[in-house]
C-alpha cells in the first residue's frame, strides 16, 4: 500500500540495508537470550526482508513465542520496550524496530488465527519473511 511517506522517502543503498539487517540480527539474539526459551525464532518481513527499504521504513520483526495464546497488546509492548533497551545498549535508534509477537504455529495455519493478527501482516511474515535465528 502506497502512501505520502513514498512521495518523501530515499532509497537505501545495499550496504545501509545489510548494516541495518545485521543490526535487526543483533537485536534477534538479545532477544532470544532475554527471553531464553520463549523465543523460538525472530522474522524479519517488510522493506528490509524484501531488499527496498527506504530511509523511512521500519524494521518489521515478528516475535514467534513459545505458546499460541497471550495477551498480544501486553506482549507487544512488552517486546517493543525490550527491543527500546536493547537497541540503546547498541546504540541503534530503537524507533526503527517494530515487534509483532506471533504463536508457534500461526504460519502454518494462518487461517485459524486471522481475529488475532492482521491477515496481511501474517501474510507478509510468510510470504517474505526471513529467520534471523536460523
Amino acid at each position: 500500500m502506497r502512501d505520502i511517506r513514498d512521495h518523501l522517502a530515499h532509497p537505501l543503498t545495499d550496504e545501509q540495508q545489510r548494516e541495518t539487517v545485521l543490526q535487526a540480527q543483533r537485536v534477534a539474539h538479545a532477544l532470544q537470550l532475554t527471553y531464553q526459551g520463549k523465543v523460538l525464532d525472530v522474522i524479519l518481513f517488510g522493506g528490509y526482508a524484501r531488499g527496498d527499504a527506504v530511509d523511512l521504513s521500519d524494521v518489521d520483526l515478528g516475535i514467534k513465542w513459545h505458546k499460541n495464546t497471550f495477551d498480544f497488546d501486553a506482549l507487544s509492548d512488552q517486546l517493543d520496550d525490550t527491543i527500546k533497551t536493547i537497541t540503546q545498549g547498541f546504540g541503534i535508534p530503537s524507533t526503527d524496530f517494530h515487534a509483532t509477537p506471533i504463536g508457534p504455529q500461526w504460519l502454518e495455519q494462518p487461517d485459524k488465527y486471522k481475529q488475532t493478527l492482521k491477515y496481511e501482516v501474517l501474510e507478509a511474515m510468510r510470504s517474505e519473511g526471513k529467520s534471523l535465528l536460523h
